[in-house]
């Protein structure tokens, strides 16, 4: 009787447990609270068999550890008032805010970073929080539209790919997405408040998918070819949510 095996498979930046044993099938499962994944394997099957068996399950892979980060964090978030006192990111950084009464100033109901680094909103006073929302939501917004094209033109000769239409979108469960056919990508809005770093790493990833519709073996060794430290700019990404 052959004896269990335990052995560890990496790919990207998840690692899997993988036990061979006396099974006739493969069966892959992700478990909380951390989603730990595991695997077993029947004796008989090769490392290179199980490792693109893996790397053909990552998508379900990191949508079923999304679940478990979500369940863990079904607090109700009360909403921000966009009022003085709050902390609000922007770029990687946090930042106090306070509001301005947009009358005792020149210019236009607007979002800025001053020079003693205050986000300070200018804005009428008698606006309501929904005005207030929207207001910042353009100011990350212009943000993200004046930052995205240059990171996508500085990769399209890179990776040998062209990006016909992008754009920025609210989005709750995807930082980012990729129409293949329409080499058209969408990213979340909420990237404004994350750092450079986290922002090009989405931005690779989608135009990636240009290459390699699928989160195959290929798509990582793609990642890994074009942006090394990919992995590191994840784990920053989903670790300090914002």
């Amino acid at each position: 009787m052959k004896k269990v095996v335990h052995q560890s498979i990496v790919i990207g930046d998840t690692t899997v447990n993988v036990t061979k044993k006396k099974v006739k099938n493969l069966n892959l499962s992700v478990h909380g609270p951390d989603g730990k994944v595991k695997l077993s394997a029947p004796h008989h099957m090769r490392n290179d068999e199980i490792q693109a068996f893996i790397a053909s399950k990552m998508s379900w892979i990191y949508k079923q550890q999304e679940k478990i980060k979500n369940r863990a964090t079904m607090t109700p978030i009360k909403p921000p008032e966009y009022t003085t006192t709050e902390h609000h990111y922007f770029a990687g950084k946090e930042y106090c805010f306070k509001t301005l009464d947009v009358d005792c100033f020149e210019g236009k109901p607007r979002v800025e970073i001053s020079v003693v680094g205050e986000m300070v909103m200018f804005v009428n006073s008698w606006k309501d929080r929904k005005y207030r929302e929207k207001l910042m939501k353009t100011f990350y917004r212009d943000y993200l539209k004046k930052e995205i094209p240059a990171l996508i033109a500085r990769w399209e000769p890179i990776m040998g790919v062209q990006v016909n239409e992008w754009g920025v979108k609210q989005m709750k469960t995807r930082w980012g997405s990729c129409n293949v056919q329409a080499a058209r990508i969408w990213i979340n809005l909420e990237l404004a408040k994350k750092s450079a770093d986290c922002l090009e790493y989405i931005v690779v990833h989608e135009m990636v998918h240009l290459l390699e519709r699928k989160h195959s073996k290929r798509f990582y060794q793609l990642m890994d070819k074009f942006l090394p430290t990919w992995p590191a700019r994840k784990r920053e990404l989903n670790e300090h949510s914002q």
